[in-house]
């Protein structure tokens, strides 16, 4: 891969224990020479994005949307990305954090999405199983899909 060529943005800011998801992503790939931006520069990038990586979680969110008064805007939003607050919040995050919303994620050429353990596989399988009317974020999302989902699950 020529790395040059490749610009990476997280899909959500807060990726574990309050590590910005730049900072994270930038120690990762900045040394192979991709380029590495915030969200917060998402509506100045290009898109649509060749490869959305996902990650849903055992309570049904994925790419940092959870549910929540905000997870309205960011299904609907025209922007690349919105603050958003889960209701109620996780562990240590007691203010928003950016995330893609819907219509960036969905643009992206293609979409990968990793599970791991049983729990967030149940959670994924039921939330697919409902469809657009998933209580989860993720099954909502997924539904709106048009193109193949690759889906990775370790267990």
């Amino acid at each position: 891969v020529d790395w040059s060529l490749v610009t990476v943005i997280p899909t959500d800011e807060v990726v574990e224990a309050g590590d910005p998801g730049a900072l994270s992503l930038k120690r990762r790939f900045a040394p192979l020479g991709a380029a590495v931006h915030a969200l917060a520069d998402a509506d100045a990038l290009a898109f649509p994005a060749d490869l959305v990586w996902l990650r849903a979680g055992r309570h049904g969110q994925v790419a940092g949307l959870w549910p929540g008064p905000d997870l309205q805007n960011a299904f609907f939003s025209p922007r690349r990305a919105v603050p958003l607050l889960p209701d109620p919040a996780p562990a240590g995050q007691a203010a928003p954090a950016l995330v893609l919303t819907r219509s960036a994620i969905l643009s992206a050429r293609a979409i990968v999405m990793t599970l791991f353990g049983e729990g967030e596989r149940r959670v994924v399988e039921e939330a697919l199983a409902d469809g657009a009317g998933s209580r989860f974020p993720v099954g909502r999302l997924l539904a709106e899909a048009e193109q193949a989902i690759d889906l990775h699950w370790c267990p």
